[in-house]
């Protein structure tokens, strides 16, 4: 496999699964939506500026659910979020997104009248895009199309925003989601995985353990009768998880190299890159049952092809309809 067919591969998957989350969060597609796997919306706004420039209509219909829905996303999440997409992933290599694309999702809330986040407080690097004007451009040319509804909350996929309806947009609502697809978790563990303050976690848990909601053993705190929470909420078995802040990272620094000239045809830099990148996707690769190959044997540029056709088989995963809950 050459790298310019890993990334036609990977691009058609990766705004498939794009799709399938927004499907899923009210936006009209011919894509089955995500019914199983629960969504990370502010994970999935990030990811979605991200690749914006790869589907532009993609991007459209996400910022008219903004501007519909709005209401349900957390800006407090998006901006811990968001600092990490701003942020180098590694020494000398540049970040992501710069606080120029967030701005402009602010920018266009304000204009339709709609609640916005003030970017200039938030601690985000300038970060610098070559695309950045082309961005400006898709923005300026955005028009609503009245192709997205309200979300149906109901479903296992939108456990975040069910979650949201009962405890508010806050570090319970994210502690809870936690607590339902996993078996236990401490503050620091929780606040890693969902991007909330450690210290909120901690007084969230302790009143919980107060109230008989969760029980605490030696270190980790677990949800009081779960499955009794399953039937509750009205699924008959229990979301799917997925770290997809781990995900999008990885998937949106793969999306800028495949767009520099400079990457698409070695082999070897992709192969250091994926060598770096080993244990963030053997996360995933354990989530969805996928070996990641040792990178030990591979020497030089022949890692590439083993890596790439893990990384592929996991976003076909990603793409296909989730089956059934197999364990934690």
């Amino acid at each position: 496999m050459s790298p310019k067919e890993f990334r036609e591969r990977f691009i058609r998957l990766l705004t498939e699964i794009h799709w399938r989350q927004w499907a899923a969060l009210g936006v009209s597609s011919n894509v089955t939506p995500e019914t199983k796997r629960v969504i990370d919306l502010e994970g999935t706004i990030a990811s979605t500026i991200v690749i914006g420039l790869l589907d532009r209509r993609l991007l459209s219909v996400s910022l008219e659910w903004l501007i519909e829905n709005g209401e349900w996303v957390s800006f407090s999440r998006l901006r811990r979020i968001a600092r990490v997409f701003t942020r180098p992933l590694s020494p000398g290599g540049g970040p992501i997104l710069g606080t120029g694309h967030f701005k402009l999702v602010a920018g266009t809330l304000r204009q339709f009248g709609k609640r916005a986040f003030n970017v200039d407080r938030w601690s985000l690097e300038p970060g610098s895009s070559a695309s950045l004007k082309q961005y400006e451009e898709a923005f300026s040319a955005f028009r609503t199309r009245e192709v997205v509804t309200e979300p149906n909350i109901r479903q296992p996929s939108l456990l975040q925003l069910m979650a949201r309806s009962i405890f508010g947009l806050d570090a319970r609502a994210e502690s809870f989601v936690y607590l339902l697809l996993n078996r236990g978790g401490n503050s620091n563990s929780i606040a890693r995985a969902m991007y909330c303050e450690q210290k909120s976690i901690y007084r969230i848990l302790e009143k919980w353990k107060k109230a008989g909601l969760v029980e605490r053993g030696d270190r980790d705190y677990s949800l009081r009768k779960r499955e009794d929470w399953l039937e509750l909420l009205g699924f008959d078995e229990r979301p799917l998880g997925l770290n997809w802040i781990i995900a999008y990272l990885t998937f949106g620094e793969l999306t800028r190299k495949l767009s520099d000239r400079v990457w698409i045809d070695d082999e070897y830099l992709f192969s250091s890159l994926f060598r770096d990148r080993v244990k963030q996707v053997r996360v995933l690769g354990e989530s969805l049952h996928v070996e990641i190959p040792d990178p030990s044997l591979h020497l030089g540029g022949a890692y590439f092809e083993p890596f790439a056709e893990a990384l592929l088989e996991i976003l076909q995963i990603l793409t296909r309809p989730t089956p059934g809950f197999q364990g934690d």
